[in-house]
C-alpha cells in the first residue's frame, strides 16, 4: 500500500498551488498549518471559498500588515464570495491603498470590478465615497445598483444619495428594489409616501424587506402587509408589529390559516404585554395546533405575569362556550395552578362531555389531592368517563 500523503505536503513550499487538485478538507487544513506567505498567496486563489478564506485568515495571522498587498492583489478580480472577506481582512489592517483600489474598480468597465468595488467601499469606504456610490447606482448592472445601495447603507447616505435610492424603488431589478427599500425605510426623513408602491410589489422579497420597517409605515401600508398573500411576509410583518397593531394580531392568532403565522401573532403579542395583549391571546388556547397553543402559554405568562395568566385562565373556567372551558383547563394545567378547587368540582358536572374528560385528564396538576374527585368522576353517568377516571386512579397507586 502506498504511503499516505501527510496533508500539509499539499501546500507546497515554492507557492505553486494545484488548485484543481485533491480534497478541499485537506487543503483547507493544510493552509491552517502552513508558515509559508507565498504558499499562503497563491491560495487565495483556490477553488473552495472555504480554503480561500482560512487562507486570508492564515496570511493576516502570519504576517499582519505586510499581508495587505497579496490580498489586495487579488480584490477585484477574486470570486464575489470571497469579496467581503478581503475588504474586512484589509480594513482590519488599516490598509490605506484598499479605498483607493476599490474606487477605481468602480468605475471600471468590467463590471465584476465595479461590483467588487461597491462591496469593498461599503466595509472600508467612508464618506468621501458616497459621491462614487450614488454615481454607482445608475450603473447598468443590477448587482452592482443593488451593491451600490448596500454600501450606501453602511457608509451613511446624504439627502441627495438618499433621494436618488428612491428612484430605484420602481427598479427592474428585485435585488435592486429590496435594497433600495431597506435604505429609503432606514433613511429618508419621510419614507411612507415612497414606499407605499413597495407594499404592492409583485416580489415577495421586496414586500418582506418593507414589512420590516413596519413601525415607520402608515396603518393602511402596515395593515396591507399584514394580510398579504404571502404567508413568508405576512410572518414578517407580525414580527415587527407593536401596541397599535395589537387589534390585527388579534384577528391574525384567530383566522390565519396558517400555523407559522398564528404562532408568530402569539409571540408578537406577548412582547407587547398588557391587559390588551393578554386578552387578544386568550381564543389562542383552543388553537387547533399545539404549537400555537404552546406559544400562546408562553405569551400569556409574558404578558401578563405568571399570577395574572393564571388569573385570567381561571376566569375562562366559567365561559359560556364548551370549548373556551375545556382548554382553559388544560391551559391551567401547564401551570400547575392547585387554587381552583371549587371551580374544578364545579366542572365535574358540566354539561359537556368533552369538559368533564378533561376535567379527569387535568385533575392531576389541578388539585391537590385528586383522588376525591376520580373517584366522584367513576359515577360519572358517561362511561368514557367512568373509565378515564379508573385509569387515572389505577395509575396514582400504582
Amino acid at each position: 500500500m502506498a504511503r499516505q500523503q501527510h496533508p500539509s505536503s499539499v501546500l507546497p513550499s515554492n507557492g505553486h498551488w494545484p488548485r484543481g487538485e485533491g480534497d478541499p478538507s485537506v487543503r483547507l487544513r493544510s493552509v491552517a498549518r502552513s508558515t509559508d506567505p507565498q504558499a499562503l498567496s497563491t491560495a487565495l486563489g483556490d477553488s473552495s471559498p472555504d480554503v480561500a478564506r482560512a487562507a486570508i485568515r492564515r496570511l493576516v495571522e502570519l504576517e499582519g500588515t505586510k499581508a495587505a498587498p497579496a490580498l489586495r492583489a487579488v480584490l477585484l478580480d477574486a470570486d464575489v464570495a470571497l469579496t467581503a472577506d478581503l475588504a474586512k481582512a484589509l480594513r482590519e489592517l488599516n490598509d490605506s491603498e484598499a479605498t483607493k483600489l476599490a474606487r477605481f474598480g468602480l468605475g471600471d468597465e468590467r463590471y465584476t470590478h465595479r461590483l467588487a468595488g461597491a462591496i469593498t467601499l461599503g466595509i472600508v469606504g467612508d464618506a468621501e465615497v458616497r459621491p462614487d456610490l450614488a454615481a454607482a447606482l445608475s450603473d447598468p448592472i443590477a448587482a452592482v445598483r443593488a451593491a451600490a445601495l448596500e454600501a450606501l447603507m453602511r457608509v451613511g447616505p446624504n439627502p441627495e444619495a438618499v433621494e436618488a435610492a428612491a428612484t430605484l424603488l420602481t427598479d427592474a431589478s428585485p435585488q435592486v428594489r429590496v435594497a433600495a427599500v431597506r435604505l429609503v425605510a432606514s433613511k429618508h426623513p419621510q419614507p411612507t409616501p415612497l414606499l407605499a408602491t413597495a407594499a404592492s410589489d409583485e416580489d415577495p422579497e421586496v414586500r418582506c424587506e418593507l414589512a420590516r420597517h413596519l413601525g415607520k409605515l402608515d396603518r393602511d401600508i402596515a395593515g396591507k402587509l399584514l394580510a398579504d398573500r404571502d404567508e413568508g411576509v405576512r410572518c414578517q410583518a407580525v414580527r415587527c408589529a407593536g401596541p397599535e397593531h395589537t387589534g390585527a394580531l388579534a384577528r391574525l392568532l384567530v383566522s390565519d390559516r396558517r400555523a407559522e403565522v398564528r404562532r408568530a401573532a402569539a409571540h408578537t403579542l406577548g412582547r407587547i404585554g398588557g391587559p390588551a395583549a393578554g386578552e387578544a391571546l386568550m381564543p389562542g388556547i383552543e388553537d387547533r395546533d399545539g404549537i400555537v397553543r404552546a406559544r400562546v402559554m408562553r405569551a400569556l405568562e409574558r404578558a401578563l405575569g405568571r399570577t395574572g395568566a393564571i388569573t385570567r385562565l381561571a376566569g375562562e373556567l366559567q365561559s359560556a362556550r364548551t370549548s373556551r372551558r375545556r382548554s382553559a383547563l388544560y391551559a391551567l394545567a401547564q401551570f400547575n395552578d392547585r387554587d381552583r378547587t371549587t371551580v374544578v368540582w364545579r366542572l365535574a358536572d358540566d354539561p359537556d362531555l368533552d369538559v368533564r374528560l378533561a376535567v379527569v385528564a387535568t385533575a392531576g396538576a389541578l388539585l391537590s389531592e385528586p383522588d376525591p374527585l376520580l373517584m366522584y368522576m367513576r359515577t360519572d353517568p358517561n362511561t368514557e368517563v367512568q373509565r378515564s377516571a379508573e385509569r387515572r386512579l389505577a395509575a396514582r397507586s400504582s
